[in-house]
């Protein structure tokens, strides 16, 4: 049953009833205000996008799984840094290479001067992981780039479409069984209520 509109009442996405309001008339209902308060895409908007087209096979989606953990666990020293941590360490960028390779050459070309307590080895260690790990983060970096513009691509057609779906289904109009779904579809739309909010008016004779 239809909800008829009140003076001061508040819609049900929270904001109030003022002058002005779309769809707002007398004797209308809430349902006819919120219709117009609901964008509705025009239905010739999927033949402007189509950003990917593609589907995975279960055969797939194991490979791909596998290859990740393959990775882990050739990387089993692998560590998380902290929020913290990522913070405060100490950084090695581009700029620091040089005087890295200068400190190894310090290191291998003089090792009789370098104090017992010095971990050597363990800096060496360190600094060829650091170079070795270069193009494996690069390589992985590309394929989570490419998976993750892949994604929102997929995302973004699939709404695309949904929102023509739903302006079909609205335009098919009441009658056609799809009330309770468009209602429930329609919650993705509703507008959150304003922090200030002003006297509600009455609707538009």
């Amino acid at each position: 049953m239809a909800t008829p509109l009140r003076w001061g009442m508040k819609l049900p996405n929270g904001e109030p009833l003022r002058w002005g309001t779309p769809g707002a008339k007398y004797n209308g209902t809430v349902e006819e205000v919120m219709a117009a308060l609901e964008p509705t895409p025009k239905p010739n908007a999927m033949s402007t996008q189509n950003l990917v087209s593609g589907t995975l096979t279960e055969a797939q989606k194991t490979a791909i799984t596998g290859a990740v953990q393959t990775i882990l666990a050739n990387l089993p020293f692998a560590v998380d840094l902290t929020i913290d941590q990522r913070q405060s360490v100490v950084k090695a960028g581009d700029k620091s290479l040089a005087f890295l390779y200068r400190c190894r050459d310090l290191v291998n070309q003089n090792p009789a001067w370098l104090p017992a307590t010095f971990p050597k080895q363990e800096f060496l260690n360190d600094l060829g992981l650091f170079d070795d790990l270069g193009p494996i983060e690069s390589a992985q970096m590309q394929a989570l780039e490419k998976t993750s513009d892949t994604r929102m691509a997929a995302g973004s057609d699939a709404m695309v479409a949904a929102l023509i779906l739903y302006g079909i289904a609205k335009a098919a109009g009441q009658g056609a069984g799809l009330d309770d779904l468009l209602t429930q579809m329609g919650g993705r739309f509703a507008r959150k209520a304003k922090a200030k909010t002003t006297a509600p008016a009455t609707p538009n004779p």
